[in-house]
């Protein structure tokens, strides 16, 4: 079927035009104007050239951010200024270390200076203070914090990490129940149990059959300690550790690191039950079950960092 329809009976309706500053009805010549070739862009809409000033000044009474100005650069250019700020931002790093580094302890004098009871060489150190300026960490974030640590040691050949402060704490409630620990680690043929014990802030790990030989005076494969001292102000604990290279890779370091996280952190409630068995029922503890929790973490465990 076919309609039409007649536009004679429809009701015409005159087209408005405001300005859009003021909302004042623009004049006919306004809309013609505005209505000109399409090979042009429609002009602004305002009653009068001062009134489209108005409209600025009240986007600037209003609060309302302003547009940023973009320019394009050439790309040669922009990746100047790209390493630019790279270069930049690892100088101000660079300074950032030696700022934190303390003095050099006189080895006539091991008393003086800011390492005041460091021994050159010696490890665990007594507090933070001994190998970093604290006070330059005062006014960062526990975020910054972090980054600073990381990059203050990335360099270097030992371990190291960050704790939140609960975490930290539920790690020291289990380590004083059950401070001692063995952990497998892959070799060629099979595995090496490396025993590992609590020492209030400091963890000691060194290999069984060693300690089994030579009991207390067996040397220590890794050494890992924890710095309180930023605990209370900033939520976190810092955490370093040096490894003897003729035992260990730094590799092989990090994973009983990681190892120690799983058994003692607050997630690891089921492996944690292996280390109630070893401390207080040890004739129910078998090295096959942690050779197994081993084999389940170990894409995690090798990762490299």
């Amino acid at each position: 079927m076919n309609y039409s329809i007649d536009t004679g009976v429809m009701p015409q309706v005159n087209l408005l035009r405001v300005c859009l500053s003021c909302w004042s009805r623009l004049p006919n010549r306004h809309i013609s104007s505005s209505l000109v070739s399409k090979s042009r862009s429609i002009p602004t809409l305002t009653c009068s050239p001062s009134c489209g000033l108005r409209w600025p000044t009240m986007m600037d009474l209003a609060g309302l951010p302003k547009a940023p100005v973009v320019r394009r650069e050439a790309p040669e250019e922009f990746q100047a200024k790209l390493d630019e700020m790279e270069a930049t931002k690892q100088a101000e790093l660079e300074q950032l270390r030696k700022d934190l580094a303390p003095p050099p302890v006189d080895p006539e004098n091991p008393e003086s200076g800011s390492q005041k009871g460091a021994i050159p060489g010696s490890w665990p150190p007594k507090s933070l203070h001994e190998i970093m300026k604290v006070d330059l960490l005062k006014d960062r974030t526990p975020e910054q914090i972090e980054h600073i640590w990381k990059e203050y040691h990335v360099s270097k050949d030992c371990v190291f990490g960050v704790v939140k402060e609960m975490d930290y704490e539920y790690l020291m409630e289990k380590a004083r129940v059950c401070p001692v620990f063995v952990y497998p680690l892959p070799r060629q043929d099979g595995f090496e149990f490396i025993l590992s014990q609590f020492s209030g802030k400091d963890v000691y790990f060194t290999p069984l059959i060693m300690y089994q030989t030579q009991k207390e005076k067996a040397l220590s494969c890794l050494t890992l300690t924890h710095f309180q001292e930023l605990k209370q102000e900033k939520g976190i604990v810092l955490m370093a550790g040096q490894y003897n290279s003729d035992i260990l890779t730094k590799s092989e370091a990090l994973i009983l690191v990681k190892q120690m996280t799983m058994y003692y952190s607050q997630p690891g409630v089921e492996r944690f039950n292996l280390v109630r068995l070893f401390n207080h029922m040890p004739e129910k503890f078998h090295y096959q079950e942690i050779i197994s929790e081993y084999k389940k973490m170990k894409k995690m465990l090798e990762k490299e960092m």
